[in-house]
């Protein structure tokens, strides 16, 4: 008999937890979730392969509706990725209003913390260009 392994990325969505709630096994004490989980976070949310306002949407997307934990555990992940500068910049764009496309309050919210995280792991400001 032969077992196929699967990836933790694949487990969690067959048993429906979610993007989201996938963030808390940052904190894992196994390496190989710790890994897979922070591939799996780096290539869709932190990628600066892609354009700037897709990753600043993206996270923002991802934060504004997450629980406590799983913002703690994006916060670990900011630490540990970063985010793009080109996206930082843009999340300040929507943080402030200063896009074309305005956001809904929730949303500028959630682009407020992701500053927030930015600026705990940095311990510096940042700001808008």
């Amino acid at each position: 008999m032969i077992i196929e392994k699967k990836s933790i990325f694949e487990t969690i969505f067959d048993i429906n937890l979610g993007f989201p709630a996938m963030a808390v096994y940052v904190w894992s004490k196994e390496e190989k979730i710790r890994n897979e989980v922070l591939t799996a976070y780096k290539d869709i949310y932190f990628n600066d392969q892609q354009k700037a306002e897709t990753t600043a949407l993206g996270l923002i997307m991802l934060i504004k509706d997450c629980t406590v934990a799983e913002a703690n555990s994006i916060a670990k992940m900011v630490e540990l990725i970063g985010i793009p500068q080109k996206a930082r910049d843009q999340i300040w764009r929507y943080a402030l209003g200063r896009n074309t496309q305005q956001l809904p309050d929730k949303m500028r919210a959630a682009s407020i913390s992701i500053i927030s995280m930015l600026a705990k792991v940095n311990h510096k400001c940042y700001f808008f260009k």
